[in-house]
């Protein structure tokens, strides 16, 4: 039998190292604009510069590398830069909006950031968490959406020292009992641990958040 001589196919560089190669430079320029974010005169500059980088990566490679980049920012943040850091993460959940596997991921760095004094970043988390609801959980559960966005919450104002967080948790809660009228038999399914957890009626949650 005849032997056949096979064409020699050439050997190409992986996919996988080129990705690897731009996701190493995505961070490094994700990064370093959002170093500029504790700078009020370069904070508005870096906020767009993000939101193009941000606009031009939908994918799920980009999105690890955004949230691990703001899960990693450091602890030592001035509230300017923890309120552009959770801008940025608003234009992440709006451009994304599917987000199934990094819903918890996204909620932590929203709620470990309440425990900041700054009034302004607690409305940066309310408006994040407000977002979150609108795009990515609308159409869960009842108890899907209290598992996200009550229930830790609740655990802020019942078992964190920190009363900054605490006060940024009532916040937060006023803010989505007010997204949340807009819906009744949410709001229905959820009236019970708003008026539980404050032992009082709802004007108080409200009283408290201000």
């Amino acid at each position: 039998m005849e032997k056949l001589d096979l064409p020699v196919v050439e050997k190409k560089t992986p996919i996988a190292k080129d990705n690897k190669q731009e996701m190493h430079k995505l961070r490094n320029d994700f990064n370093i604009f959002l170093a500029k974010l504790s700078n009020k005169e370069t904070k508005h500059v870096a906020l767009n510069e993000l939101k193009k980088i941000i606009e031009s990566n939908i994918n799920s490679d980009a999105l690890k590398v955004f949230l691990s980049s703001l899960s990693n920012y450091d602890k030592t943040l001035t509230s300017l830069a923890k309120e552009g850091q959770i801008e940025i993460l608003t234009v992440i959940i709006e451009k994304y909006k599917e987000l199934d596997n990094s819903l918890q991921k996204v909620c932590n760095i929203i709620y470990k950031t309440l425990n900041d004094s700054s009034l302004q970043v607690h409305i940066a988390c309310s408006n994040a968490l407000i977002t979150l609801y609108t795009y990515c959980l609308s159409n869960r559960t009842k108890e899907q959406i209290k598992t996200f966005l009550y229930n830790p919450l609740e655990e802020i104002i019942l078992t964190n020292p920190n009363k900054l967080a605490q006060s940024g948790a009532a916040k937060s809660i006023h803010v989505l009992i007010l997204e949340f009228c807009r819906h009744k038999d949410l709001m229905k399914y959820l009236l019970p641990s708003f008026i539980d957890l404050f032992n009082v009626s709802i004007m108080f949650i409200i009283e408290i958040a201000y």
